[in-house]
């Protein structure tokens, strides 16, 4: 069997040679133990299928931001071959390609966040609104008036942080 035996107990020859399980039985065991695995990995993690695109179909690739047209499935799976609107062609996996249905309007694209005009809320002013009761003191032109947050507060006996908390000093005993 490949070792000396360090038991005295007597053994006929025949049970000392190796009898290994059935080729079949070991393979089908394997498969069920993967497949186990595959579920619960798949379970755990929320996995599922996408559903399969179709040759011709509308698809909207994600890393590229282009619209493409399905040419045939791929050769490794969940991928297919694509060809772009500017006139390349991709291999992309299945999670990567975003179905839509083209506008009827005839040419029309879709616009990536880039491309979009921003919309009112995302606006900035161009200038700070200034509330009507603050009155800044006439300053020669060419000449910069500092505003320091810490002059202001100086005045007040207050200090406070460049961020605006205000500097409590501990108290102490004064004898």
């Amino acid at each position: 069997m490949g070792r000396q035996l360090r038991t005295r107990v007597p053994k006929q020859d025949s049970q000392l040679h190796p009898n290994w399980p059935p080729r079949k039985d070991v393979i089908a065991k394997d498969a069920a133990y993967k497949r186990k695995q595959t579920d619960d990995y798949n379970r755990h993690h929320g996995a599922r299928d996408l559903p399969p695109l179709q040759t011709g179909q509308h698809v909207w690739v994600r890393p590229d931001q282009v619209q493409a047209t399905v040419l045939s499935p791929g050769q490794r799976p969940r991928s297919y071959v694509v060809e772009t609107d500017r006139g390349g062609v991709l291999q992309r996996n299945r999670r990567h390609l975003v179905p839509f249905v083209p506008s009827a309007s005839g040419g029309e694209t879709l616009q990536t966040a880039a491309q979009q005009p921003p919309s009112p809320r995302q606006q900035v002013p161009l200038q700070e609104p200034q509330p009507a009761n603050l009155v800044e003191p006439a300053v020669p032109q060419g000449q910069f008036v500092q505003h320091s947050p810490a002059a202001t507060d100086r005045s007040e006996g207050v200090t406070r942080t460049r961020y605006g908390r205000r500097v409590v000093p501990p108290r102490r005993l004064n004898l």
